[in-house]
């Protein structure tokens, strides 16, 4: 009865613990698998010499994926964009589709913007800057706003993720 009682003791005051780690490591699982995808569509710019877009959809595992959505926490698309108008045409290749694990509160990007384009010398069509917050029912804890990722894209193409609230990109 002793060791059971220990047990109890033990886990009431290692769960919360877990449940920040948990968290925090699927926020931080997030913003690396968006922080790659972006990297990706840079780099297959540059490699390809044509523009690719890395884009919201609403529904990644579509026979048929496209960019209509805003989104981000559906997933995204890569594509090669050679006419730029932000949408799968019938001759522009699909790179990948993604789409970022459920446990995660949210991906969005902060000023609503559903597409980057990444032209062929690798500069971006306009900065973004992305929030991934961890899933925690107290938004105020320090569980919340410690474990909380930026994923920034610059202009020039630089990609970084960034840890912690706040606007810091």
């Amino acid at each position: 009865m002793v060791t059971v009682a220990v047990a109890v003791i033990l886990m009431s005051v290692a769960a919360p613990a877990m449940q920040s780690f948990v968290a925090a490591r699927a926020a931080s699982g997030a913003a690396d698998d968006l922080w790659q995808a972006l990297r990706l569509a840079r780099s297959e710019s540059l490699k390809r010499l044509a523009p690719v877009t890395i884009c919201a959809t609403n529904d990644p595992n579509a026979a048929s994926p496209n960019c209509h959505g805003s989104d981000w926490k559906s997933g995204w698309l890569i594509f090669v964009d050679n006419d730029r108008d932000v949408d799968v045409g019938a001759h522009e290749v699909v790179l990948r589709v993604g789409s970022p694990t459920s446990k995660v509160g949210g991906l969005a990007e902060d000023s609503a913007t559903a597409a980057v384009t990444f032209e062929a010398n690798g500069l971006a069509g306009g900065v973004m800057k992305f929030t991934v917050t961890p899933r925690v029912a107290d938004t105020s804890s320090s569980t919340y706003t410690s474990n909380v990722r930026h994923v920034c894209v610059t202009v020039a193409g630089q990609i970084q993720v960034k840890k912690g609230s706040g606007n810091i990109c």
